[in-house]
């Protein structure tokens, strides 16, 4: 019954920690949403990462747009998005709307659908899975205190 109260604070805690990081990714991405500005931009070229994945061969190659777009003040950036996109975006010479942080337009990602949900469907992922470890965690808690409640002492 203790392993049992002690997995189960394991659980709740891990979860509590998803969650948290759940919260703050969604917290970060409103914050570039609020301050991120427009510009017309332009795909120049594509950057593949390998992740693993459930893909047959194991991995899965994911690939993030260079973008190039221009500032009001006429300055030229060229950065890769922070985001990956849909394939068919992914294509050089693609005109794309980019929303950049201001304080760094280097910060950029293309401003589409796929793009920003992303990120939101991954905040939102580590919320769900975290509030599920933290209710398991709690249910394991209360079962092992119930448990040794209900077991006669040695």
């Amino acid at each position: 019954m203790e392993t049992l109260i002690v997995v189960g604070a394991v659980f709740a805690a891990g979860g509590a920690l998803f969650f948290a990081l759940g919260v703050l990714l969604a917290r970060s991405k409103r914050r570039f949403d609020r301050t991120a500005l427009r510009a017309a931009g332009e795909v120049v070229d594509v950057r593949w990462q390998s992740r693993s994945g459930l893909a047959a061969s194991g991995a899965q190659r994911i690939g993030y747009p260079v973008l190039r777009f221009t500032l009001p003040d006429g300055d030229t950036v060229e950065t890769v998005a922070r985001t990956t996109t849909s394939a068919d975006v992914l294509q050089r010479g693609r005109a794309v709307p980019v929303l950049y942080d201001p304080a760094d337009p280097r910060k950029a990602r293309i401003d589409s659908g796929p793009a920003a949900a992303g990120p939101t469907l991954m905040s939102a992922g580590f919320m769900v899975i975290g509030g599920v470890f933290v209710v398991l965690g709690l249910a394991l808690v209360a079962g092992g205190i119930a448990l040794g409640d209900a077991l006669p002492d040695a």
